[in-house]
């Protein structure tokens, strides 16, 4: 669901910056901080395969996009992205200790 919630507004962004009837690109800071949202759908769509890879990505491109963005105060909306994060980290503390080791 964060996937199709975030994609959405990728792509709405991409059509909005990238596909301007003008024909300008956009400036370098909004095609940056596009390629930190990308990197968060990236994390998103790879937590379902490699749950831990997936998270670092996530969790790397989530404080890279809301940190770039420079909103005054904390952008609360970023919690969102720590649902899974949080449902990944009961998970492996509810696995047994040996195989956390192992993955």
């Amino acid at each position: 669901m964060l996937f199709l919630f975030w994609g959405a507004f990728f792509v709405e962004h991409s059509a909005e910056w990238f596909m301007r009837s003008d024909g300008r690109f956009p400036p370098t800071w909004v095609a940056v901080q596009h390629g930190f949202h990308f990197l968060m759908l990236v994390g998103l769509a790879a937590m379902l395969k490699w749950d831990k890879v997936g998270a670092a990505i996530l969790i790397a491109s989530t404080c890279a996009f809301f940190g770039f963005l420079g909103l005054r105060g904390f952008p609360w909306i970023a919690l969102l992205n720590l649902i899974p994060l949080l449902c990944f980290g009961l998970f492996w503390w509810a696995q047994p200790v040996s195989n956390r080791a192992t993955g």
